[in-house]
This record gives C-alpha cells, structure tokens and sequence, in this order.
C-alpha cells in the first residue's frame, strides 16, 4: 500500500539538494535527542562551566558558548559578589563583571568563600 502512494507522488516538484539537506538535519537532530534521552548531556561534550583557581589566576567559563575568562591574582584590587554577579575590579582600576546565573550551586558557594577573604 505505501509502495503505491509513493509511486503516484509526482516526482518533477522535489528538490534532491533541498531533501539531502533536509534529512541530514532530521538525522541530525534524532541523534541528539538519542543521546539526550539515554542521559548523556551534550553540553558535558562540548564543554562546561567551571571555576580553577590557580596560585597565579582564576580562570572562569560561564557556559559552553563563552570563551574562558583569566584573571591573574597580581591584577586584582577587589573581588565583590553581589546577586548572582562578581564584579572584580583591577588595580588598573578596570571593572569585569562576571555572571554567575548559570553555575552550579556549589561553585557559588566557593565564590562566595573567596570573595570573603
């Protein structure tokens, strides 16, 4: 029956590079969500946040799509965590402002102990 209803499609109104391009997404996206559903985060392969604090830096990364954040200790005039935010401020007297919204619970609470020494 189905072999049928192919068959009666017209097939001068497909477009092969349109419906190549088209399945790979398709293909694309039941892979992700495979994976997703197995319980594997694509953010953990790709990447994740985190905070490494080093004796000479603190290197910060919010999420996967930011680019890591350096800081060397030598630099630093202030550290001040207000709402979700560590603003760091240089003895250049330069402001970074860093959002903490997307990390861990317990990477704020770590930030919340160093802002206090």
């Amino acid at each position: 029956m189905l072999v049928t209803i192919i068959d009666k499609i017209p097939t001068e109104h497909f477009n092969p590079p349109l419906d190549w391009l088209f399945g790979v997404v398709l293909v694309l996206n039941g892979i992700f969500l495979t994976v997703g559903g197995f319980g594997y985060s694509l953010a953990k392969l790709f990447g994740k946040a985190f905070v490494i604090i080093y004796k000479e830096r603190i290197s910060i990364k919010a999420n996967i799509f930011v680019k890591e954040q350096k800081v060397l200790w030598d630099d630093i005039k202030s550290i001040d965590y207000n709402l979700n935010r560590c603003h760091i401020v240089k003895t250049n007297d330069n402001k970074q402002i860093i959002d903490l919204s997307k990390f861990d619970h317990s990477l704020l609470k770590t930030l919340r102990k160093l802002s206090a020494i």
